[in-house]
Formats: structure tokens, sequence, C-alpha cells
């Protein structure tokens, strides 16, 4: 999380001599008083340095209980950590703090699924988003409701539902990308696209699905991922159903022989049993 700005933080700079041991005490501890644990926090999140964040960002609950931004910033860095019940746990309190609030429940919301409570977490990101102030926030919360939302519905094997949220979301990326870099969140856009692909696919729209399956490898070489045999014999699969026969021919070599075979059994063509 970038751009952060320090409020207030304690410096100690050594300029000379004091006039007497008063002064200096007096001076050490007005500059303490003034230490922001909470911006402090934030910049180590920013930094990754994600133990010394919790540090800070307790330090500071400590002294202020009831600052609800300090729970949802913590609650991040639970969450970095993948220690999602105290994420939940904090997401929850600063919801409880905010009650007109939907960051925090987002937040929630994305933590609750990945603890595989799904139903749950359906329940109250559908609240979110019936929300009358649900096109307010900001770009960045909106394109996680929006992808979890299309997330449960291709679950739920309703993928026409499933296509409007997914390009939701891609909108809300392509038009704030500046927000998602602020975020160090540059590439946040991959699954969403590659969850719109097999949306694509499941309703027999081959051609975008294909588009999709190389905007996602694409995407990933530039984040600097690794990706597998299989992700390129996805990519294959998404060309051959859409009669791209000599792209498909032209990525079978990123394909390892036993996906080779795993392909010709799925779609019973020698294509892929050439140049193994």
């Amino acid at each position: 999380m970038k751009h952060l700005v320090i409020a207030i933080v304690a410096t100690f700079v050594l300029t000379g001599c004091y006039l007497n041991s008063t002064n200096n005490a007096a001076t050490t501890q007005k500059n303490m008083s003034r230490v922001n644990e909470h911006e402090l926090g934030k910049i180590s999140y920013a930094k990754r340095d994600y133990s010394r964040a919790v540090q800070y960002q307790t330090q500071w609950l400590i002294k202020y209980p009831d600052d609800a931004h300090a729970y949802v910033e913590r609650g991040l860095v639970y969450s970095k950590l993948d220690k999602s019940e105290s994420a939940i746990s904090d997401f929850a309190k600063a919801a409880e703090l905010l009650p007109n609030a939907l960051k925090p429940r987002i937040y929630e919301c994305a933590e609750l699924s990945k603890v595989g409570r799904g139903s749950e977490s359906r329940s109250k990101l559908e609240e979110i988003m019936a929300d009358a102030n649900f096109s307010r926030i900001s770009p960045y919360e909106k394109f996680l409701a929006y992808s979890l939302d299309g997330q449960f519905k291709i679950k739920a094997g309703t993928h026409g539902e499933a296509l409007p949220s997914l390009n939701n979301a891609i909108r809300t990326f392509n038009s704030n990308a500046h927000v998602f870099v602020a975020k160090n969140s540059p590439f946040i856009n991959r699954l969403v696209v590659y969850n719109r692909a097999v949306v694509y696919n499941k309703m027999g729209d081959y051609a975008q699905a294909a588009n999709d399956m190389e905007s996602f490898v694409r995407i990933s070489q530039k984040a600097n991922l690794r990706l597998g045999s299989k992700d390129y014999a996805r990519l294959a699969i998404a060309y051959y159903l859409a009669e791209e026969y000599d792209k498909c021919r032209t990525i079978l070599k990123y394909v390892s022989p036993q996906d080779r075979e795993m392909l010709y059994n799925t779609l019973e063509d020698d294509m892929f049993l050439e140049s193994k």
C-alpha cells in the first residue's frame, strides 16, 4: 500500500549540546508522544514487513481500541500472514465500529471464502452489493466484490450470471489501473480473466475463451509468475476449440508429453501426439 503519508513521526536528531538534562528529557518525551504506530504499520505493510506491521497496529490499538481503520489494516496484515481467523475477527470488529462502511465487510467476505465459509460469505456479499452506497466505494474494493461474486456464481454453476460480475470486475480494473498499482496489485486481474475464460468456455463462446486464456498467460508472464505445462495445455484446448489450430500447435511445445496424452485422450486428435 504505497503513497501513504506519515501523519507525525518522531525523529531524534543530535544537533548539539542541550543546556540541561531537564530540557533533554522534556524534548524526548514530546517526540515519543508524537509516534503514530498506525502509520508506521501501514509503511511496514507496504514494505511487506508483515510481522512488524502487526506489532505497530497492535501497539496503536492498545492506545486507541476504537480505531476501526487500524483494525482493517491489521486484518489485511493477518490475511497476508495466512492468519484468516484473526483477519476475520479484525474485519468484523471494524464493521462493528463503522456499521455503514462497506470496506471492512468486503474484506471479511473474502477472508470467509478463503477458510471455506462460502455460504456465509456469499450471504454477506449479497447484502453489500445491494447497499445503496456500493456504487460509491473505491475501485479496489469494488473489484474485489465483483470478483468474489463471479467466483460464487461459477461454483453454483450459474455461468450466465457470473459473466456480468466478472465483466464488471475487469472493467473496474481497466478503468483504474493506477489504483491497483498504488495498492501494489498490478496483476490482481489475472485470475478474474482466467475465470471469465472458464465461463466463456462453459457458454460455448470458444473464441472469447481463447482470448481470455491468452490474456491470462500474458499477464502471468508480465508478473513473472511461473506457468506450468497444465496452464499451456488449457491454452491449447482453448485454441483448439476456437479452431485456431496453428496457434494450438505452436503452444504445444510448452506442454509435457503426459499432458499431450491427456489432450489426445480428451479430444481424440492426433495433433496432440505430433512431435512430442
